[in-house]
């Protein structure tokens, strides 16, 4: 009976016992003189220890009526060794669709055995070394005949046919297919990209935003490239009097929790973002609650408790947040020519808006993925742009709400060289968009 273990998103090992055998039948040592032996040669088995890598990588598809926005399904397995066998161990997988029961009762999920159709394309590992390596993976076309919801589940063992193999404890690689099925058409947007850093600069709206009774920003970003340390920005008034810088990487090499610098000169404090994944879209959101004097950092709606909230004092509130006004938007990092290469943003920014209230957390979740409609804009006062042109040099306000001002990249400012500021620089022909299957609403 094989032993399967079941652990959500993690990965572990179990280990299978493989003897590679050179004896003689153990029922004749020599002693039966009817069948003649070989008395003076001890029977040798050698065990070859082999620690199989047991995890559950989970994948989404999104069915649309006139495509499928298919996901890299390829998984690797890795294999280990006590020791270098005597001579290449070939090790095959295969998919035992026998387990798909036991994982849904194991995990309470309702998922279904690939259909016959459907292949899966195995690799086997050679093992010649301390280690080898199998792969798994499902092509996009083959994905595209994925119709069901709420998905598949594909359990990869071990082929033991011809091995001389103990299996008790051999380990499964499950591949989890999540479907999503969306009743209409795909529809993608265009968003711009941030990772040439020759476009580091600064755009103004023509007007200013006051924000004297607290304010919410909310901006969505996508990370292309996890780099060591990274700039989107900052969101500030005209003279960078109260400054809300955003980076990646503060915590550690290419750390992804959003890092939000907020205040003036000797009274800036730091709120963090959980870690967030490559490829995969997240809102941001910094709401300043006036009356509570508190800050807070939200992702996708929700905010970290200990690290994702900070309260100031009236010290530091009077006479430099209050009052505060929107005017400028930084993308990746202006401040000096030297500064700007290595630290660029590898990623996009799309649906910035600034609104002078602090929205509770029911509409900033309401707003995840979403443009504001004109009537939320009117309601608030708001203003937002969509970063979506795809073309050309501005970025053109949304109608309703606070009129402000497009932002004009053939006109923006910057520092080059760490203490003078330039103005009427023209960083148009920098802009990159990105309009691909990430994009996607």
């Amino acid at each position: 009976m094989k032993k399967y273990f079941y652990y959500a998103m993690a990965a572990f090992a179990a280990v299978a016992m493989f003897a590679s055998c050179n004896t003689d039948n153990p029922e004749n040592n020599g002693d039966d003189p009817e069948t003649p032996g070989t008395p003076d040669t001890p029977s040798t088995v050698t065990s070859l220890v082999l620690t199989i890598e047991e995890s559950e990588t989970v994948y989404q598809i999104t069915q649309y009526t006139n495509e499928t926005v298919t996901a890299a399904i390829s998984k690797d397995i890795t294999i280990t060794a006590s020791e270098a066998p005597e001579s290449a161990l070939t090790l095959e997988f295969e998919v035992d669709n026998s387990l798909v029961d036991e994982y849904n009762k194991a995990n309470e999920t309702s998922y279904q055995a690939l259909p016959s159709d459907v292949a899966v394309t195995l690799t086997s590992a050679s093992l010649s070394e301390l280690s080898a390596t199998a792969n798994v993976s499902i092509s996009a076309e083959e994905q595209s005949k994925l119709t069901e919801a709420p998905g598949y589940v594909v359990p990869v063992v071990l082929n033991t046919t011809g091995l001389d193999a103990n299996t008790d404890a051999c380990a499964t690689t499950f591949i989890v297919v999540k479907v999503e099925l969306v009743d209409g058409e795909k529809t993608t947007f265009s968003a711009l990209y941030l990772g040439n850093y020759n476009m580091a600069t600064w755009v103004d709206t023509e007007t200013a935003l006051s924000c004297s009774d607290g304010y919410t920003i909310i901006f969505h970003a996508f990370i292309d490239e996890i780099t060591s340390k990274s700039r989107i920005g900052d969101v500030s008034d005209a003279n960078e009097k109260w400054i809300h810088m955003l980076r990646f990487g503060e915590k550690g090499d290419k750390d992804t929790r959003l890092e939000c610098f907020i205040g003036n000169d000797g009274y800036r404090q730091k709120i963090y973002a959980p870690a967030i994944e490559a490829l995969s879209w997240h809102q941001y959101a910094i709401v300043f609650d006036k009356a509570n004097s508190t800050f807070t950092l939200y992702l996708d709606g929700e905010y970290d408790e200990t690290n994702g909230q900070v309260t100031l004092t009236t010290e530091q509130m009077v006479g430099h947040i209050d009052p505060w006004e929107f005017r400028s938007l930084e993308l990746n990092s202006s401040w000096g020519s030297s500064y700007r290469s290595g630290n660029e943003f590898h990623g996009r920014f799309w649906n910035f808006s600034v609104w002078p209230v602090a929205l509770d957390q029911a509409t900033i979740k309401s707003l995840i993925m979403v443009e504001p409609s004109k009537e939320m804009l009117d309601k608030y006062n708001g203003a937002h742009w969509g970063f979506d042109e795809g073309q050309g040099a501005q970025i053109h306000q949304s109608e309703g709400g606070a009129s402000l001002g497009d932002f004009d990249f053939t006109n923006s400012r910057r520092c080059d060289d760490e203490t003078n500021m330039s103005t009427g620089v023209d960083v148009s022909q920098y802009l990159e968009w990105k309009n691909d299957e990430y994009n996607v609403l």
